[in-house]
């Protein structure tokens, strides 16, 4: 590691510090800044899949369950959450709720969706005097991001 925090992947020349930087942070993403979680929950990725460790008094995939909520889905599969379906039975009983998949963005709040969202990308580096014969040259990966809006 260098005195800047970053692993040096090997020496371009003609690259300057800032596009190196600026590619180490596209290719180094934090799986929790699209994730979010409630009531002061917080979002911990140890293994790249973010979860919530909520609060005392709070649970669910999202911490937006109180203590002495009920899940009405019964629980949902790990990626899925409860949502209200709106549906209510008047002649015979039927379920209120049901699992969905989350979005990429984890669940928006309330009156806002999820859109991918195309970052600006930083031009990809030039390959042609890359001297580490052990790591590949790095590329550039402009993926989409998830955004609730």
């Amino acid at each position: 590691m260098t005195e800047d925090g970053l692993y040096r992947l090997g020496t371009v020349q003609g690259i300057s510090k800032q596009l190196l930087q600026q590619l180490y942070v596209h290719l180094v993403r934090d799986p929790c800044v699209h994730f979010r979680c409630e009531n002061g929950g917080k979002c911990t990725a140890p293994t790249d899949k973010p979860y919530c460790v909520c609060l005392p008094g709070y649970s669910g995939y999202h911490c937006e369950l109180k203590a002495g909520m009920v899940d009405q889905c019964g629980g949902c599969p790990m990626g899925e959450v409860c949502k209200a379906t709106g549906i209510v039975c008047i002649t015979s009983p039927c379920p209120t709720h049901k699992c969905e998949v989350m979005d990429k963005c984890g669940g928006c709040p309330a009156g806002q969706t999820c859109h991918m969202v195309y970052p600006p990308c930083p031009l990809p580096p030039d390959c042609s005097k890359w001297s580490d014969p052990v790591i590949p040259c790095p590329k550039v990966e402009c993926d989409p991001i998830p955004m609730c809006s």
